[in-house]
């Protein structure tokens, strides 16, 4: 065999040079009496001791997926994989979880599940397990109880309230932002896609009272009544001070057997035989909104009002209620109990009663935002949409009502997030910016396009899903069980969006696998789901009640107290941390993930299709709702 040696020439002809001069043969000679020091050790003839040589051995295990890597390269395995080390190194490890895997931790030479630090100085091994997991499985009480926690004292650094349009409700939507960041910057070498955040502004009205306000008899005797025992000011009450002659108008005294029996002040004509000019009126509580008596009393004179409350077994106390934002009543406004109501109704029957109300309050237009979430891939023209109202009522903290959808919802985008879960359709996350005319819902419905809607597969509602005396209630999608509820939206499944009884069956599908039977819940059209209900968006929801009472057939399947409010809190200062069941929150909170997994994972959401143009004009294009259509929603 004849060897090439015609890669070797360059060094040849370079050897020959340096001999052919003096210097050149001093180089060669420093040259080779420092290589032979270096392989051989120093001048006395003695070899440089070797430095050990130890293996890192790193097992992934479990039934799961993940990926192990060292901060300095050198260990990069989604598999068994092991490397050389100096003596004495020191080595940081960490384990990125794939989707649908869970991180369980380490063993061997480390323990727990944070980065692993270690010295390699002999023999070492580490095992990191991960295993499957379903998005359901990801959501545990304590992430859910931690926003609760967070919301809780956002409101008592402001006033004790979120209200929309308040410091404490935009101290509420910047945690939510600052929860989705931190799970954006959570680094996942599977998977580096992060969530697209952005918000939309809303316009609301601000309210708030300024001062303790007042409610006295000041003839035929002196009285002082007490705030939030006595009488409480409705939310968007007018401000003033007035003293004036207290007159009733028709009330129900003793009141009905059932509630809403008393249509006292529901209309003008009401007014006709009473003279309400200057005049403190007192109206009973009924069948008709407070905005209307509130209108109703304004149109005919008065001066102040007081709606008192009804008088059955569970509208006795004095009690929290509101009028529209849109309202332009300008007269001080309270609620009063039954109680007082009735005392003073049988006394003014012998003797005027003069009366003194005042109340100081800031009742004027604002700014809050809707907050938003979406993951950055899945198919753009089949969103998957779940939201909850952000804010609170000005009462209280609102930790059930709805702090409690707050934190399912951005629990599931920060698990999704931070798990690297991906999906076929893109999801959607909202926090809406929702008070009593649901603004920031409305608001984002109707700043849709035509093609923005049609790009909505369907919306999932997560309002009230913690109440402390709890059941277990899904959207009657197909109003087989609330058909004829005078309350309800609809009495028919045609008058509903196509879908939305599907919906429903997929909640009951996951609580019957746990072997819960779940209530069906009337839509009352009175949460985020009802303007998008009008581009005819499929939706469905879960809810655990608040002002109704639990039966005692609802106590026998779901536990409680029986013949008790559901959440004796609704709407009122003690809706804080104490005011929330925690398994209700988990259960709600896993099957709105649950139903959420299914249609985003779906090829097509719907297989047999939805025509949803029907909310538009003719033409319409990309001008959002028909009038005919804002008109039905705005008009609620």
């Amino acid at each position: 065999m004849i060897s090439d040696d015609r890669s070797s020439r360059p060094q040849k002809e370079m050897m020959n040079s340096l001999l052919k001069n003096r210097y050149g043969v001093m180089f060669l000679n420093i040259w080779f009496i420092f290589m032979m020091t270096a392989c051989h050790g120093g001048g006395d003839g003695t070899e440089s001791p070797q430095e050990p040589a130890f293996e890192l051995n790193v097992e992934v295990a479990g039934t799961g997926k993940g990926l192990v890597r060292s901060a300095d390269g050198l260990i990069y395995c989604a598999e068994d994989c092991s490397e050389i080390y100096g003596g004495e190194n020191r080595v940081l490890l960490s384990a990125y979880e794939d989707e649908g895997s869970q991180f369980i931790g380490w063993s061997g030479d480390c323990a727990g599940k944070a980065d692993c630090a270690l010295v390699v100085d002999g023999v070492t091994k580490v095992r990191a397990e991960f295993q499957d997991v379903q998005l359901e499985d990801t959501l545990t009480s304590g992430l859910l109880e931690s926003h609760l926690h967070r919301l809780s004292l956002i409101a008592a650094q402001h006033s004790g309230h979120r209200r929309v349009g308040s410091a404490g409700y935009d101290a509420s939507a910047a945690y939510v932002k600052t929860v989705l960041d931190a799970a954006n910057s959570v680094k996942t070498v599977l998977n580096e896609d992060r969530l697209m955040i952005y918000d939309q502004d809303v316009a609301v009205k601000y309210f708030e009272v300024l001062s303790d306000p007042l409610l006295e008899v000041v003839s035929p005797y002196a009285e002082p009544l007490i705030p939030d025992v006595d009488f409480r000011p409705l939310i968007f009450s007018g401000g003033g001070d007035v003293t004036g002659p207290l007159v009733f108008i028709d009330p129900v005294i003793p009141p009905g057997a059932q509630p809403n029996t008393s249509d006292d002040g529901c209309s003008a004509a009401d007014f006709e035989n009473i003279d309400a000019a200057g005049k403190i009126v007192a109206i009973q509580r009924g069948r008709c909104t407070f905005q209307m008596k509130a209108e109703n009393a304004q149109t005919a004179g008065a001066a102040g009002l007081l709606i008192f409350n009804e008088g059955q077994a569970d509208r006795s106390s004095v009690f929290t209620g509101d009028l529209t934002s849109a309202s332009d009543v300008s007269i001080p406004v309270f609620a009063i109990g039954y109680d007082t109501a009735e005392r003073l109704f049988r006394l003014a029957k012998e003797v005027e009663i003069i009366l003194h109300m005042a109340v100081s309050v800031i009742n004027e237009p604002g700014t809050a935002k809707n907050v938003f979430a979406e993951t950055p891939g899945g198919d753009p023209e089949q969103i998957i949409m779940i939201g909850a109202e952000l804010g609170s009522r000005a009462q209280g903290p609102g930790i059930n009502d709805n702090g409690s959808g707050t934190a399912a919802v951005l629990e599931l985008a920060n698990q999704i997030t931070r798990k690297g879960f991906s999906f076929r359709n893109k999801i959607r996350f909202a926090w809406w910016a929702d008070n009593d005319l649901l603004a920031g819902s409305r608001k984002h419905a109707e700043m849709l396009t035509y093609e923005e809607a049609q790009q909505i597969a369907l919306y999932l509602n997560a309002d009230t899903v913690a109440s402390v005396n709890y059941v277990i209630g899904v959207y009657d999608g197909d109003v087989s069980d609330t058909f004829g509820n005078v309350y309800s939206i609809a009495d028919d499944p045609g008058e509903l969006p196509s879908g939305t009884g599907e919906i429903e069956e997929s909640f009951r599908s996951y609580f019957f696998s746990l072997g819960v039977y779940p209530e069906s819940m009337p839509m009352l059209g009175d949460s985020a789901y009802y303007p998008l209900m009008f581009l005819d968006i499929p939706f469905g929801g879960l809810f655990t009640g608040t002002d109704g009472r639990k039966t005692y057939e609802q106590y026998a399947i779901f536990g409680g107290t029986p013949d008790a409010p559901y959440d004796p809190c609704h709407l009122n200062p003690c809706d804080d941390i104490n005011n929330f069941n925690a398994d209700a929150l988990l259960i709600n909170s896993r099957a709105l993930a649950f139903v959420l997994v299914e249609y985003a994972d779906r090829d097509m959401v719907f297989p047999s299709g939805i025509a949803r143009s029907s909310g538009y004009e003719a033409g319409a294009g990309n001008v959002g709702y028909s009038q005919t259509f804002r008109k039905r929603v705005f008009d609620f």
